[in-house]
């Protein structure tokens, strides 16, 4: 009895072994599928590579019409056009964030921000509007060489160059805004001049005086300073050993403060800013640096400009700083 069924076995035995054998054979083939999801369907290759778990969302997207939602970051260079996109997309919960960055300041539209509430239904945050700050070229200009020590000729190549930016001296008379500040309908904003003058100390120069300036100082451009001596003006006069001198055949005048007007960002509102003259002489050769008074409020409020204009006009709400990574964590 067991002779005759031990054939048996051995020959189910064998049965299984291939079977299983062609199983694995088959099933380690690629296979060509179908993937529906509703009424979007596409074709799919199986590959086996051990126990592998792939998305096919990117296979199904483009077989799709249009996209389940909107995504993805539009980057500008005009702040109205970020504000155009904002309120062409935006929804209940859209929101603004400015990073406010000196070296980099930003400002981020969120259009699909997480809903409000702690019960708020969160959102993928995938979909932004995008926008650096350009500064405009009268700033990067001035900033250049602010605090920076210039050598005579320099410093007298560059006044010439940026004398466009230059404003009148300011008088109470001529400037209504001398003893109370200013900020009109321009943009042009400014602290008290009359206490800042004080503060300073000296008197204002004009785009006149600062052009003979330049003329003199070219003029003298290589020659030895014998003398820099500070006036009770405010201003610094300097002797040079040559017979070069002024258009007046006297030593040349140098006053010690000015206003610039210039915007701070491209196509950005135009600020008033005071600029303070020093020297330095050294071994018959004098240097010179001019120093903004406090850039960093101006730069501040210019930002901050920008960025409440893009709140009013969109109506969104503005946050400071970043917001959180696109998709995070489910």
């Amino acid at each position: 009895m067991a002779t005759s069924t031990h054939p048996v076995e051995v020959q189910l035995t064998d049965n299984i072994a291939k079977t299983v054998a062609d199983l694995v054979k088959t099933l380690h083939n690629p296979q060509l599928v179908t993937v529906t999801d509703g009424a979007t369907s596409a074709p799919a290759a199986l590959i086996p590579r051990g126990m592998e778990l792939q998305s096919v969302e990117g296979m199904l997207g483009s077989y799709r019409e249009r996209p389940r939602r909107r995504r993805g970051t539009a980057s500008f260079t005009d702040l109205d056009s970020l504000i155009a996109h904002a309120n062409r997309f935006k929804g209940e919960h859209s929101a603004l964030f400015a990073i406010d960055d000196r070296k980099a300041p930003q400002l981020i539209s969120v259009i699909n921000y997480n809903q409000a509430g702690f019960d708020g239904a969160p959102e993928h945050a995938d979909h932004r509007g995008h926008y650096h700050f350009p500064l405009s070229d009268e700033w990067k200009a001035w900033d250049a060489v602010n605090g920076r020590m210039l050598e005579q000729g320099e410093f007298a190549e560059f006044i010439e160059d940026r004398i466009g930016d230059v404003t009148a001296a300011p008088t109470e008379a001529a400037d209504p805004s001398f003893a109370k500040g200013r900020s009109d309908g321009e943009g042009q904003r400014s602290s008290n001049l009359a206490d800042l003058q004080k503060l300073l100390g000296g008197t204002w120069a004009g785009q006149s005086t600062l052009m003979d300036m330049s003329r003199g100082m070219k003029i003298n451009e290589a020659a030895r300073v014998k003398q820099a001596t500070n006036l009770q003006t405010g201003e610094v006069q300097v002797q040079y050993e040559t017979e070069h001198k002024d258009q007046d055949g006297a030593p040349v005048k140098v006053p010690n403060m000015f206003l610039i007007i210039i915007p701070v960002f491209h196509n950005g509102p135009l600020y008033r800013i005071a600029v303070r003259l020093r020297y330095r002489l050294r071994e018959g050769r004098i240097s010179w640096a001019m120093q903004m008074y406090r850039p960093d409020l101006v730069f501040d409020d210019a930002f901050k400009e920008g960025c409440n204009r893009a709140a009013q006009a969109t109506e969104l709400p503005l946050f400071i700083g970043k917001p959180e990574t696109a998709g995070g964590p489910a």
